[in-house]
């Protein structure tokens, strides 16, 4: 009963690399090139958000849900066009799929 999960490869790296590029261990993203800023225009920070967000409601929706646990902009991968995909479910843990709507998954987290 082992859980693995497959994804593609993100070559520009993770939310944080291109937040801090100055630190990043990452030097090939084709974003992220030395002569090249990433212009944080209102649109793109919305898109990245509402990317992230929308991870987030796709696990909580699971039956029975799924919480990370640990969202942070190092756990978030991006590709060329700006896709953003959730990584490292290390910590995150399957709640109960409690049909009593008094029940409150915050007490669970």
């Amino acid at each position: 009963n082992t859980i693995g999960i497959l994804t593609e490869f993100l070559n520009c790296g993770s939310l944080a690399d291109l937040l801090y590029p100055q630190s990043s261990q990452l030097k090939d993203s084709p974003i992220n090139q030395d002569d090249v800023t990433v212009d944080w225009s209102y649109e793109l920070i919305l898109s990245v958000a509402i990317q992230a967000a929308k991870g987030m409601l796709f696990l909580h929706c699971q039956s029975p849900p799924i919480c990370h646990r640990d969202v942070k902009s190092s756990n978030l991968l991006v590709n060329e066009h700006w896709m953003v995909k959730v990584t490292d479910f290390g910590t995150s843990r399957i709640l109960p799929d409690n049909p009593n709507p008094a029940f409150n998954r915050q007490q669970q987290l």
